[in-house]
Order: C-alpha cells, then structure tokens, then sequence
C-alpha cells in the first residue's frame, strides 16, 4: 500500500503496540493521510490531544476483516470507539471489509447502526475445489489406530510432495505440535509449525523460510487464516473437520493466491461424526452459505464502563461539559448498545463513581484522579492468559503448561491428555499455579488438554450432520452410500468404504439413529447419554443445565461431558429417571434460573470473573497473576450485586452456551412437539463412544504408562536423592545418594544405630549428640528433634533400606511411613506404589497442614 500510496502522494503509516516511540512522535508532530492502527491502539489514539486535532478531519474509516471483531470484546468497544470519533469529526464513512460474512446485514448495523447503508456483495469468481478424504490403512498387521495415523500422515507427506508447498490447518497448538513433529519424523519433508504461542520473530521467520522454498509445509492454526499471501502455496490441507464453513472458507482461500488460480483444499478426517461433519462444512463452503449465527455481546457492562471514562476524559480533553444524558446518547448510538435502559446504564456510572473513576457535579460528569490510569491499564479487552505449570508427581519433572481455562474444566482424579501422554490430575495449587499429574495406564475418558481451544460447532451444522446420519441409514439398505456422499461435495472412494463400514457396524449391533424429532437417551444407570443436536454450545447449556438441575438436594456431583451431538452425564450413585424426565419437562424460567445456578457454581464462573473485574479495573494486570483462590472468592462475594458479577454471567452465557436452542428443545418435549425415547441399556452403544472416550477425536496414539515404568520412575527419583546418614551412638555421617546405600549399619562401630537427615543440619545433630553422651539437659526443640532422629533409626533398624526409602519420600512422617506404607509392603513394587499414594495424599493436603 505504501509503495503504491507514495507515487499517489498520499502518506501511510502504521501504528501499534509495538510501533516506536520516535514513529509515534513523528506521527503526532505530522499526522499521515492513511493510519493503520488496532481497536486497542485506536483508544490511545482518541486520547491523544495533538491527534485529536488530526482525527477531526477524518472522513472514512475502514474496518478490515470485520467479522473478525463482530463477535467478540474488541468489537463491541470498536463500536462504541467509532461513536466516539463521530463526536469529534462529524459522520463519516464507515466501510467493513470481509470474505466471510455470514450475515451481512449484522454486521452492516454494527458499523452503522440504524443509518444508511449499503451490503456491497461481490460475486466469488475464484473457483474453489473441496475433497473428503477418511485415509484408510494399507497394512492392516499394524495396531489398528496406529496403522491409520501412519495412513494419514503417509497421504499428507506424498499430498506435500505433489505441490510446490501446502498450509496444513488444524484446530488446536497441541495437534498442530504433535502433527508437526510426527511429520518430521516419518518423512523428509522439511516442515514448520506456526502458533500463536510463538514469537513474532519466530512466526517471520517462518513466512520467510516458506516464501524462500526452505520448508515444504507449515503446520499452522487459525493464526496464518488471515494474512499471509504466498503465492508458492497451491493446495490448503484441513486436518481433522474446520468445525466451521467460515474458517474452511478463510484457509482454503490460502491457497491458489494468484489471479485465475484455483483455490485448493482436502480434508483429512478420523471418525464418523469428524467425517460427516467436514462433507456438510465443505458442501456448505461450496455453495458460500456461511453462518448466520455470531456471538455477538450486547450490553457488556466492563466495555461500557471504560467508554464512559473514554467519553468523559475525551470532553474533558477539548474543554467541554458532558452531561449523563450526553454519554448516555454517544452510547446508544452503537449497534451493540441499542437496546441499552438507562437503569442498567445508571448501575454501571454509580459503579464508576463509588470507584472513584469519574465524579458528578448536578448531572455533568468529570474524570478523577484515577480516570486516567483506568482507562489506559484496560484499553485491551483481550484476558491475560495464566498458565499453570504440570507437574509429574513420580518424577518431579515439568511436563508441559495447561490454560487456566482449560483448569477450570477438571477436578481433582480427572484424566487428561498433555505431550502426547495419558495423565490423573493428583493436586492443583490455584496459588501457586501448579498442576500435580501422575502417569495413568487407562486412557478411558482422558480429555484432551486442548479441548478449550475446539471451535465450536454451530447449531445449523449440528442440524445438518444429523440429517445426513439419518438419510444414510436409509441409503445404506438400498446401498446407495457413495451416492449420498457425492451429494454434499467430492469424497474419495476411501472415505466411501470408511462410512459404508461405520454403518454395516451400527446396524449389526442394532444401534437407532435419532430422527430429529426425538431426544433419545442411552440410560445405564450411572452413565446416561442424551442425543441432542444442538450444536457444541446448546449441548453445553444443556449439560450444563442438567448437571446442576439433577445435583440439587441430592448431595451428589453429577458431572456431564457435551460434544456438538450428544451430553454424557456421569454419576456416583444412579441417576433418577423421574428426575430427567422432570428436568426435560421444565418451565423456561426455571430452566433460565438453573442454568445461572450451574454458572455460578463452575470454575468457569470464577476463570471468566478475573477477566471481567480487571475489565472494571478491580483487578490489575499484575495482582492476577499472584492472587489466592480464598483472596478470588472473597471478591467475587464482595461484588455479588453489582454490574461486575452480572457482566460475568452475561459473557459466559454469549460465548459458551446457547440457551436459545436449549430452551427450544425444553419447551418441544414440554408440548411434546419432540418425543422423549429413553432406552435402558446394560452398556452404551457404539452412538455413544465418542464422548465415552474423547480420544475418537485425537488422531495420534496415546497410550497410557505401565504400572512397571510408573515404579521405575518413582524408584529412579528416590535413588537419585542425595541424604545424610548419621550413626546416634558414634556420630558417623555421611552424605549419599540412596541407590549406594546397601545396608543401615554405621560403617565405623557396626551398629544399627543409624538415623537419616531429611532437612536437619548436621552441625545441629552433631551437638546434640556430644551433649546426650555427655548427659547434659537438651532444649525443648533440641528434645523434639533428638526424638525423631531416635524413630527413624528404629524404623531403619526395623526395616533396613526399605524404611530408609519410605522416609525419603515427600510428605511422609516417622508414623505416616509405618502405618501407610512399610506395614504393607511386602514386595518392591508394593513399596513404591504406597509411597506414590502417600505422596498425592500430602500433594491434596498439603496447603492444610501448611
């Protein structure tokens, strides 16, 4: 743009976070015709009193990428931002860039509200080609699962080497890592993996080694679907389903960038429900019908409140009064506020001035001493993110990082999926943002450390996914498969046989597929799974709702798992028929108040109440880090009524949930507009496995740790400690790793008078010892310690190195050593095996005895 802006005479610049502050200044001291900027870097720029002077002769504003904003904070204060910049300079044209907008009119009403304007839609004349392909297993002498990943990673590596260079897209850092680095491995294809996590230096890097032709292929997640343009890149690989036709849309249109050139793309899927899911997307993509649907967060009380600080220091700036009805008016004139009452309006300015943020005087406002600084420290709507360090309990080695919102999906004993290994959560130390794992042999129900990232899947192409499972059903019997498949878009033959094979499957075990005019439930007892397609954020409303509605009074947790077609809830004790029956035959208010009741009470509520209150600038950037879990749940009591707590629950309910299809659904089983098939069945169906065993949907093998490696590795870490021994007769100490310890015998008196150090000094034993053979008095602490040393050389004499490893062990006691681990065990892998309990015992309770 610059190059072609120069012969033009027009000025262009760029300013940003990262922009320097000689660029900044020469930008204020001279203000260029065109400036590229952030709605974040846009609030400074408002504020800023020379720029204020340019920004009064601005007449156009052009928002690229629009539907990147439209559904999130950044949006919403963008359009109150551009409100504001009216105030300064008058209308101005308003033009929203986008190559996928579902629904243009929206977004036409949020850059212009209820002014005129105009959907500009420019016709697709770049043609698009989407294939389906399931790779099938050439060798079947492999591991099943294994034999597949090598099938699909062979096919993406022969894929590569048939183009001049690929973008392979996937879902999550974690695939895009494993993915990454099992390419590497099984090929000799020079591959990149491109995240968010990495640094900007890196992620340049990248886009130069693949512009160059150094790397053949980069593993990349929705970070390169906007802005990258490099015209070497022919063909576009999905891996795994988009979830999404936009996202489809943005990273095929990667591919074939020159003028006439066909955009390419190919979709590697892995189970039925991934493989059905990409042919809808891919045929919606196709045809261009994008979703209409966007999280779109009307009413954010935290964007308002700092607005109102904006519009009161942006008055105060040009030396004008601003009256409450004033803001009030700036406010309403964005989209997103439309629908703002002036009771919820005056809620959050009482709030700001019990703040101390802005001051009255009549009905004029003015900023405090604080306005300022608020409106600076949280001109960003983005949350800091808080990584907790995992944290292998056997080996005491770090593992890898977990998002606090993924930490705030588990509990304690739940499975999980990090660096490619099956883990149980032992501990989490919200203080200290750690993460205690033991190795797990039974990979059953491990959820994916990553599942927070998952796009999700909207409630048309839930909808949609279910009408292709009911009508192939059908075609199976008159096998006509392939002819359903090729109906939706290009599937290959291997991905054909795949679904053929999934159905011959389900009709052999006589599994009912759901018409959609049912909810059927697979009830055993304690594990009930409700088939509902309503998408991965209505099934999440309703598990949810469920949980919460059928954990009431009842003094049981009922924890429940959701996935874009069904909600699996899992209980301790069976759970009652009459109850869900109940619960899917409720009147919509209860069902509205339940579900906020199931908020309030997940972690969720309390990961999401951070992000808001820093928003309201209760918490600042750096306190977040550090703050306690009692110091969290103090504050969340403390702002319980008010605008804080209220946006929090709001947030949560736009971007989780769909309430308005979980209430739908209610209210068809109420009026029984939807039948309610309940099956009672001794075990799940093969419907029913892939929210059983999220794993369906990990296309690499992970397998879980053998009980044998598990009491290596403790024993490996226990032999590895280095311990003081000291002899309480003669005072021989020496200073050892365990596994050179043979025998508990002092090695110059022969005695079995030999005691162990775990923290003491040995100066400090040492006089205590020449002033016991000495007969002199000892000190009450001096006593306590001289009686501990005693103990455990009788548990040494007792129990020779087995006790000496006992009491290496962390958090293990003289008496804990004894009673929970050497009274039984018999045997090596006995010990160790009891020493681990103990250890997770004391993980669980350690900030107690603390």
């Amino acid at each position: 743009m610059k190059d072609i802006a120069e012969k033009l005479g027009i000025t262009i610049d760029v300013r940003h976070g990262d922009t320097p502050r000689s660029v900044r200044r020469r930008q204020v001291e001279k203000p260029p015709h065109v400036l590229i900027t952030t709605p974040e870097t846009f609030q400074f720029v408002l504020i800023n009193r020379k720029l204020r002077r340019a920004l009064t002769k601005v007449w156009c504003v052009v928002v690229d990428e629009v539907h990147e904003l439209i559904n999130d904070k950044r949006g919403i204060q963008l359009s109150v931002s551009l409100e504001r910049l009216a105030e300064l300079c008058g209308n101005f044209q308003r033009i929203g860039l986008s190559a996928t907008i579902g629904n243009a009119e929206l977004v036409l009403k949020f850059l212009c509200n209820e002014s005129e304007g105009e959907v500009v839609s420019a016709p697709m004349f770049k043609e698009i080609e989407i294939t389906v392909h399931r790779p099938l297993p050439e060798n079947q002498q492999y591991r099943e699962h294994l034999s597949e990943v090598e099938a699909r990673l062979r096919f993406i590596t022969n894929y590569a080497k048939q183009h001049r260079s690929i973008l392979i897209f996937v879902n999550t850092r974690d695939t895009a890592e494993l993915l990454g680095n099992k390419l590497s491995k099984s090929s000799n294809l020079a591959v990149g993996v491109y995240h968010g996590s990495l640094s900007r230096e890196e992620r340049e890097e990248l886009e130069r080694k693949l512009r160059r032709g150094e790397i053949k292929a980069i593993v990349s997640t929705s970070s390169l679907e906007l802005g990258i343009d490099i015209g070497t890149i022919d063909a576009i690989v999905q891996y795994m389903s988009p979830r999404q036709v936009t996202r489809l849309v943005q990273r095929v249109g990667r591919s074939g960038h020159k003028f006439g050139e066909k955009s390419i793309g190919i979709i590697i899927t892995t189970d039925l429900d991934d493989t059905l899911e990409a042919i809808v997307i891919a045929s919606k993509a196709i045809s261009q019908e994008l979703e209409k649907e966007i999280e779109y967060h009307e009413n954010a009380l935290d964007v308002l409140a700092h607005q109102i600080v904006g519009i009161v220091l942006d008055k105060r700036i040009d030396n004008n009064v601003v009256k409450i009805e004033d803001i009030y008016n700036i406010v309403k004139r964005a989209h997103p506020y439309r629908r703002l009452s002036m009771d919820k309006f005056m809620r959050v300015v009482n709030f700001l001035k019990e703040r101390g943020l802005i001051g009255f005087d009549n009905d004029k406002v003015y900023p405090r001493r604080g306005s300022l600084k608020y409106y600076i420290d949280n001109a960003s709507t983005i949350p800091d993110e808080i990584k907790y360090s995992a944290i292998d309990v056997i080996s005491g080695k770090y593992v890898g990082d977990l998002d606090e919102e993924f930490i705030s999906t588990i509990d304690l004993n739940s499975k999980i999926i990090l660096a490619g290994k099956v883990w149980k959560i032992v501990n989490i130390d919200s203080d200290n943002r750690r993460v205690y794992l033991e190795p797990c042999a039974d990979i059953s129900g491990a959820i994916p450390s990553w599942i927070g990232e998952e796009i999700p899947v909207p409630f048309e192409i839930a909808q949609e996914v279910a009408k292709l499972k009911i009508n192939l059903k059908r075609r199976y019997y008159k096998n006509e498969i392939a002819k359903e498949l090729k109906r939706y878009c290009n599937v290959t033959e291997d991905t054909i046989k795949f679904v053929r094979n999934e159905y011959s499957k389900l009709i052999e075990n006589n599994v009912h597929v759901p018409e959609l005019g049912e909810v059927y439930i697979e009830y055993c007892g304690k594990n009930v799974v409700i088939h509902s397609y309503l998408g991965s954020k209505g099934n999440e409303a309703l598990g949810i709702y469920l949980s919460r509605y059928l954990s009431r009074d009842k003094g049981v947790s009922i924890g429940y798992r959701a996935d874009p077609y069904r909600v699996l809830l899992t209980a301790p004790i069976p759970i009652s028929l009459d109850d869900l029956t109940r619960a899917l035959n409720e009147s919509r208010e209860n069902v509205l108040n339940i579900l906020i009741e199931g908020i309030e009470y997940s972690k969720l509520f309390k990961y999401r109440f951070t992000h808001v209150a820093r928003r309201f600038g209760i918490i600042s950037k750096g306190a977040l880090s550090s703050m306690s879990t009692d110091r969290l749940d103090r504050l969340i009591r403390t702002y319980r009524d008010t605008p804080v707590y209220e946006e929090t629950i709001r947030e949560v309910i736009t971007d989780k949930l769909d309430t308005k299809h979980l209430l739908e659904l209610i209210e068809d089983v109420r009026r029984s507009s939807k039948k309610l098939n309940i099956v009672k069945l001794r075990e799940l169906t093969l419907l029913s496995l892939p929210i059983v065993n999220s794993l369906n949907r990990i296309d690499f093998t992970i397998d879980g740790v053998p009980k044998s490696l598990i009491i290596e590795m403790i024993k490996r870490r226990i032999e590895e400690k280095s311990i003081t021994l000291v002899c309480l007769r003669c005072g021989w100490h020496v200073n050892v790793k365990i596994k050179y310890v043979s025998d508990t015998v002092c090695l110059r008196c022969g005695y079995r008078t030999v005691s162990m150090l775990k923290y003491e000094d040995i100066n400090t034993v040492l006089k205590i010892l020449e002033k016991v053979r000495k007969k002199r008095s000892l000190s009450t602490d001096e006593k306590k310690l001289w009686d501990t040393l005693r103990y455990r050389a009788l548990i040494l004499q007792q129990y020779g190195k087995y006790g000496l490893i006992a009491l290496t062990a962390h958090g293990v006691g003289t008496t804990s050593a004894i009673k929970k681990i050497l009274t039984k065990a018999d045997t090596e892998e006995k010990l160790y095996m009891h020493i681990l309990e103990v250890e997770k015992e004391y993980l669980r309770t350690r900030k107690f005895w603390e």
